[in-house]
């Protein structure tokens, strides 16, 4: 996984062709994450680059894919993504996720809460819900329920980290 935000530092982009050049080498997957909008418009020419040369997964929320793409609407991003073979995961808050894939999409619910606690971290554990159903050979639909289950647990308490015991 490559942060985005590995492109504000001057080796950054340097490193990250470095790992995935590595990662090529190794036959291993590499997952990028848009980090942020503004990330986005800062280095848009070397992710859409990375996106082509490299990076098999692209993971971001709505306004970052739509950056990207720079699109308003998120049907005219998804109108984008489909000439890509690349693997494209989007969160959309209360609206879900939308996972893209050769022609293949599949949309996530959110799951309902009483209450949104904090939504520090939320994009980043479903993140890693989804790559852990990713590397373990799951669908998209199970990777997409598994990055929903986490993010779900990280909205509902203050701060990051899912407290252990929460997931059991």
């Amino acid at each position: 996984m490559i942060e985005g935000y590995v492109w504000d530092i001057a080796e950054g982009p340097a490193l990250a062709r470095k790992a995935m050049e590595l990662a090529r080498k190794a036959r291993s997957t590499v997952a990028l994450s848009l980090s942020d909008s503004f990330c986005v418009e800062r280095h848009r020419e070397s992710f859409a680059e990375a996106i082509r040369s490299g990076v098999q997964i692209v993971v971001a929320d709505e306004d970052e894919i739509n950056a990207l793409m720079e699109t308003d609407e998120f049907d005219d991003t998804l109108e984008a993504i489909r000439s890509y073979d690349n693997l494209f995961v989007m969160t959309r808050s209360a609206k879900g996720s939308v996972i893209v894939h050769r022609g293949e999409q599949h949309v996530q619910e959110a799951t309902p809460v009483e209450k949104v606690i904090d939504t520090t971290g939320a994009g980043d554990a479903f993140c890693a819900g989804f790559l852990y159903g990713w590397v373990h050979d799951k669908s998209l639909a199970e990777c997409a329920r598994a990055g929903t289950l986490c993010a779900t647990a990280v909205i509902q308490q203050v701060g990051a980290r899912i407290e252990k015991g929460v997931m059991d």
